[in-house]
C-alpha cells in the first residue's frame, strides 16, 4: 500500500540541451492550462505550488550529447548507428509520400521526391563512404525534408544537422549493443529519487514515453496513472 504525498513526473523526448528548472516550469504550466479546460482551476495553485505534489523533471538530454555541446555533434555518428537512420528516415519519406500525392499537393511532393533520391543515394553507396561523409550526406536529406511545412513547423528545428542529430538519439537509446550503458543511465536517471513507498504519476512526450515505460518496470513501486 502506498501512502504519502504524490509524486509528479515529468519525462521529455528527443531535443537539445534542456534546463531542468525551465523545462519544469513549462510543463507544469501547461498542464495547468489542461487543469483550468477540465473545468478543475482550483486545483492550478495546489499543482504549481507544489502542494498537490512533489515535481520532478527528468532530465536525461545531456547523456546524449557526446561533446557537451551540440555543435558538430551530428558528424559524430558511429558507423552502427547508419543503418538505422537511413531506415528511419525511408520510413518517414514513405510516410510523407502517402500524406502528400503529386496530385494534391505536387510542390511538396517534389520536395519528397527530392529528398528520397538523396537517401537513395546514401544507402546505394553506403559502402564505398566513409562515416563522415554519410551523416553529411544525410544532413542533405533532413535539410531538404524541412522544406515541407509539416516537417518544419512539428518541432520547429533549426536545421537539417540538428533534426538528424535528435532522430539519431533514438537509435542511440534503442540500441541493445553498445548502446546498452546509455540506455541504463537514462533510465537511472528517471528513477532517481523517486520513492517506490509513495503513489507516483507520470507524465511523457515521444521517445520519453518509451524510457518511462521501460524505467517503470525497473521500478517497486505503484503507478495509479
Amino acid at each position: 500500500m502506498t501512502t504519502g504525498k504524490p509524486q509528479l513526473l515529468f519525462v521529455h523526448g528527443i531535443g537539445d540541451l534542456r534546463d531542468t528548472a525551465t523545462d519544469r516550469r513549462r510543463w507544469l504550466e501547461a498542464l495547468a492550462a489542461g487543469t483550468r479546460n477540465a473545468g478543475m482551476a482550483e486545483a492550478i495553485s495546489a499543482l504549481t505550488q507544489g502542494w498537490l505534489a512533489d515535481v520532478t523533471f527528468a532530465n536525461y538530454s545531456d547523456l546524449f550529447n557526446r561533446r557537451g555541446a551540440q555543435g558538430g555533434a551530428v558528424l559524430d555518428l558511429d558507423e552502427q548507428e547508419v543503418p538505422f537512420l537511413t531506415e528511419l528516415l525511408d520510413s518517414m519519406l514513405g510516410e510523407l509520400a502517402e500524406q502528400l500525392p503529386k496530385e494534391s499537393s505536387p510542390r511538396d511532393a517534389r520536395v519528397v521526391r527530392d529528398a528520397r533520391f538523396q537517401l537513395d543515394v546514401v544507402i546505394q553507396g553506403r559502402q564505398a563512404q566513409g562515416v563522415g561523409d554519410i551523416a553529411r550526406r544525410l544532413v542533405g536529406v533532413t535539410t531538404t525534408m524541412l522544406r515541407l511545412p509539416g516537417v518544419r513547423q512539428a518541432a520547429q528545428w533549426i536545421n537539417g544537422s540538428a533534426l538528424l542529430f535528435q532522430l539519431a538519439q533514438v537509435g542511440r537509446y534503442l540500441n541493445r549493443g553498445a548502446g546498452r550503458a546509455l540506455g541504463a543511465a537514462i533510465r537511472e536517471r528517471v528513477l532517481d529519487g523517486l520513492d517506490p513507498a509513495r503513489p507516483l504519476v507520470v507524465v511523457s512526450h515521444s521517445l520519453g514515453t518509451v524510457v518511462a515505460y521501460e524505467a517503470l518496470h525497473e521500478y517497486g513501486g505503484t503507478v495509479p496513472l
